[in-house]
């Protein structure tokens, strides 16, 4: 019996260590025009959440301390590293205090915003680490306190920050030996932090991802003269030291910010597999991919029609909405958790800024939070929005058999008004109607289709359909085909989506969201399918199948 226990207790830990669940994708905001002020923070939980489309915000908070009998307005991304003032709790007690009881329902994960500003150009400089180390202490600090995920890193080589991670030959020290300090103060640097926020999220805008574009096709002997060339020592120290319950997110900044579709953006992520991994030490690489989640960026004010340079999407567009709700799924979609945008000028706080120049992004696009709430709920959306079911015989019932015109083809559909059937003669089945439903029995390769005649080029569409399973192998699919003005089908076109989960009742909902090609097509032809992994399946083995329907799909931005 001791074995038995043993083993039992065994298995359970080898499934707790293996057990993993997808993570909830979330939509990060960050940018200018984010609450900072006390007095913002002020307001209703309602008014504050009510214009906003993220999941979280960045938020860096403009506070007032005390120094010398001085009232100080302190901004920590914009005091640099020969600020002598060195943060304490207390200098946050009334962020603290405001935070607390705001209670936010909608923004739940949020982050404070910092920069490189707080590190100095001379790394050897002990004093200048000492201070850094205790601000950044009290900022996770106050992290941890308020309910934040984390911190929000940016290292960007601004004016006001002093650009630290740029190489100064002036300081006295060789590029080598510089490197071995950054390292070294990396380490140092996560290591307090952990300890302070042992669970804590880093988001890092600029990262591993980053340096694709820059370094790609150089070793690491040539980025001495680069603006970030002191980012690749710091980022293998903050590797060397960092436990695994913090996580870090790469931004992947600049790559995403040009991604203008969803092939783009492929490429970014394709790119960023492949290479960034260059820039991290061999033996910190199990670490990296463990600890290190992508997150795709969007450019907001790339948008906005008459931004200037370099960020023009809005040129590539005649409709800058739908483009941004596309892009808000296909970022969602590639990212491993978090997604991100960066806003400048414009504001989702409207209320908060009444009298600023730069006012709320609706103003810029029309229905800019709308397509961004589109884009994280690309079915929800759909749903809301879809037309008249086109589809004939939705139901599935039993009647003469129909077609709509001549150009449709028909095979042996039998009873099935509008509807065709097939099944794969190597692995046989039979489809028969059941009940006002169809039922696949023993079909390891079969489907009924309907061929649709009205289809309209470059449109959106939502095919869905009900399915019950009584099947231990079966895989009930929703599908679509595409055939030219030819009738020929272009089978790299073909588009499929599997069930729901069952509800209390046994019935799956399937659901396909697709974009019809941009060339003219004699019709679409939708399937609900089986596949099964053996050629031959018992009767036994059942799938039914109702309700599909056909919509067409019209945003209010279209």
């Amino acid at each position: 019996m001791k074995k038995v226990v043993i083993v039992l207790a065994v298995m359970a830990c080898v499934a707790s260590v293996f057990a993993w669940e997808r993570p909830q994708k979330k939509l990060i905001g960050f940018g200018w025009m984010m609450p900072r002020y006390m007095e913002q923070f002020k307001a209703t939980v309602e008014e504050f959440e009510k214009n906003c489309p993220f999941d979280g915000i960045g938020f860096n908070p403009l506070i007032h301390i005390k120094r010398d009998g001085k009232d100080i307005e302190y901004n920590m991304p914009f005091n640099a590293s020969d600020s002598k003032i060195t943060l304490t709790k207390e200098d946050y007690a009334e962020f603290i205090g405001l935070m607390k009881s705001l209670k936010l329902k909608k923004l739940k994960y949020n982050f404070l915003t910092l920069n490189s500003a707080q590190f100095s150009t001379d790394w050897f400089d002990d004093a200048s680490w000492a201070k850094t180390m205790q601000n950044y202490r009290t900022i996770v600090w106050v992290a941890k306190e308020i309910g934040f995920m984390g911190i929000a890193f940016d290292t960007e080589g601004y004016n006001h920050t002093g650009r630290p991670f740029s190489f100064y030959p002036q300081k006295g020290h060789t590029f080598a030996e510089t490197e071995a300090k950054v390292r070294e103060r990396a380490s140092d640097w996560i290591r307090q932090i952990a300890d302070i926020y042992p669970d804590i999220t880093i988001f890092c805008f600029i990262w591993a991802g980053d340096f694709i574009g820059r370094f790609q096709a150089r070793g690491h002997e040539h980025i001495v003269g680069e603006s970030l060339s002191l980012q690749y020592a710091f980022m293998n120290g903050v590797y060397d030291a960092m436990p695994d319950t913090v996580k870090l997110i790469d931004g992947n900044e600049d790559p995403g910010y040009k991604a203008a579709t969803s092939s783009q953006m492929d490429t970014c992520v394709s790119n960023y597999y492949f290479n960034a991994k260059r820039w991290i030490d061999a033996k910190n690489l199990p670490k990296f991919y463990r600890s290190t989640s992508l997150s795709c960026s969007l450019y907001l004010d790339s948008y906005m029609p008459e931004n200037p340079k370099p960020y023009q999407l809005w040129k590539t567009t005649k409709n800058q909405a739908r483009m941004l709700q596309d892009n808000v799924t296909h970022a969602l979609e590639h990212s491993d958790e978090y997604a991100w945008i960066w806003g400048e000028k414009g504001t989702f706080f409207p209320q908060l800024y009444p009298t600023h120049r730069f006012k709320y992004w609706n103003e810029r696009l029309p229905m800019t939070r709308e397509a961004i709430e589109a884009g994280k709920d690309p079915y929800g959306t759909a749903r809301k929005y879809a037309g008249e079911n086109l589809l004939k015989n939705s139901g599935l019932n039993t009647g003469e058999a129909a077609f709509e015109d001549g150009n449709a083809p028909a095979d042996n559909v039998g009873l099935l008004p509008y509807w065709s059937s097939w099944i794969d003669s190597k692995t046989g089945g039979k489809i028969k109607p059941v009940n006002g439903m169809v039922c696949f029995y023993g079909t390891s390769n079969a489907c009924i289709i309907q061929y649709y005649t009205g289809a309209e080029s470059n449109t959106r569409y939502l095919l869905t359909a009900r399915c019950k399973l009584n099947s231990t192998c079966t895989v009930p699919l929703l599908g679509v085909n595409f055939y030219d003005a030819e009738k020929q089908g272009i089978w790299r076109l073909t588009k499929s989506a599997v069930f729901s989960e069952p509800d209390n009742d046994g019935w799956r909902t399937g659901e396909l969201l697709f974009d019809s090609p941009d060339f003219p097509m004699a019709y679409m032809g939708l399937t609900v399918s089986t596949k099964a992994p053996r050629t031959e399946i018992p009767e036994s083995e059942q799938c039914f199948f109702d309700d599909v329907k056909l919509y067409k799909i019209v945003y209010p931005w279209d």
